[in-house]
C-alpha cells in the first residue's frame, strides 16, 4: 500500500513497533483514551482546527495501536468525511483503513524477520495474535521460524 510505505519512507522507523508519536508531532490531531464498550475500537473527527482522535482505552495495547492507525488513516485520506464515525461498518474505506494499519504496523519486511511464538512476534510488534495471524495469511506466511 503506498500510503503505508510513504509513512515508512518519511518517518524511518528503525524497526518494530512502528512509533505513532513521531509521526503525531507532524500533524495537528488530539489523541484521546475514552472508556468505552467493547464494540467500540475509536472515532476519527474532523474538526476544523483539531481533528481528533478516539480510541477506547479498554481493548489491549496491540488493538490501540491498530486502532490508531486505523483513525490515522481517515485523517490522511478521508478529507470528504466530516465527525466520521463507523465503528461496525465493514465498508470499503474501513477495509481500506484496516490495510493501511496492516501495513504500516506489520510491513513484510518486518514480517518476514520474525521469529518464535506468535504471542512474542505479535508483541514485538504491538499488534494483537488475531492482526498479526491476518497479516501471515495475507503474506501467505504459514509459521514463524
Amino acid at each position: 500500500m503506498r500510503v503505508a510505505r510513504w509513512i515508512h519512507s518519511r518517518y524511518r522507523f528503525p524497526g518494530p513497533p512502528a512509533n505513532f508519536a513521531a509521526v503525531l508531532g507532524d500533524h495537528p490531531i488530539q489523541v484521546d483514551f475514552r472508556d468505552w464498550p467493547p464494540e467500540v475500537s475509536g472515532v476519527f473527527v474532523r474538526c476544523v482546527l483539531f481533528p481528533s482522535i478516539g480510541v477506547n482505552q479498554n481493548h489491549s495495547k496491540g488493538r490501540r495501536h491498530f486502532t490508531l492507525w486505523h483513525e490515522f488513516y481517515h485523517y490522511l485520506v478521508h478529507h470528504d468525511q466530516w465527525n466520521f464515525y463507523c465503528p461496525w461498518e465493514e465498508s470499503r474505506r474501513e477495509r481500506e483503513c484496516d490495510i493501511f494499519a496492516a501495513h504500516v504496523l506489520m510491513p513484510e519486511e518486518w514480517v518476514v524477520e520474525l521469529k518464535g511464538p506468535l504471542w512474542v512476534a505479535a508483541r514485538r510488534l504491538e499488534v494483537s495474535v488475531q492482526a498479526l495471524s491476518v497479516r501471515l495469511d495475507e503474506l501467505g506466511i504459514r509459521r514463524l521460524e
